[in-house]
């Protein structure tokens, strides 16, 4: 499994975990998958578009404004 795959798949565990326990999607979690998967390929923004598009699949809570602060 490729380091993008293994993110994606990742992505959507942690977003299936986290709306299954009520609980909100922040940009840290994007931080936190992008520090565990840095070979992956994909930016920041990239990996918080898949979060996004994934907790809109599964009908999570997702904070508005999904970027760190300042950037």
């Amino acid at each position: 499994m490729s380091n993008r795959t293994a993110l994606q798949s990742a992505i959507e565990d942690l977003v299936d975990g986290l709306g299954a326990a009520g609980k909100v999607i922040d940009w840290g979690a994007a931080l936190q998958l992008s520090s565990r998967y840095p070979q992956s390929g994909m930016t920041l923004d990239d990996i918080c578009r898949q979060i996004e598009q994934s907790a809109v699949k599964s009908r999570a809570t997702l904070l508005s404004g999904m970027k760190p602060p300042g950037q």
